[in-house]
């Protein structure tokens, strides 16, 4: 090889080492910037929730929504065991509260007269 082309090997190689440098600083630099649990705060929010359908979609959308998996599997727990809920208390407005009807009592004398 001439010495011409081992300079634009050479100047290849460099070139593409500082793209991978590149590559790495802005790896490194969204790793700074990206928040982690201890500097976001959230407020306390209570709500109610009067369908399954909308119980199960906030379930979605916060699951989508968080980027770190340990908050998100506490949420997420936490909205199955308000689904949960939710569900037996439907099943316990569903169910008929059992009367009992009293039964009229016929004259024991009509009976034995025939």
């Amino acid at each position: 090889m001439s010495e011409e082309e081992k300079r634009k090997e050479e100047e290849g190689e460099e070139a593409e080492e500082e793209s991978f440098e590149k590559i790495i600083n802005l790896e490194t630099t969204e790793e700074e910037t990206s928040w982690s649990a201890e500097e976001v705060e959230v407020p306390r929010i209570s709500f109610s929730i009067n369908s399954l359908e909308t119980m199960i979609s906030v379930e979605e959308l916060l699951l989508k929504a968080l980027n770190n998996p340990e908050t998100a599997d506490e949420v997420v727990r936490s909205i199955r065991r308000l689904r949960e809920n939710f569900s037996l208390r439907q099943k316990k407005a569903e169910q008929k509260p059992k009367t009992r009807k009293l039964q009229k009592k016929r004259a024991s004398e009509s009976r034995s007269k025939k």
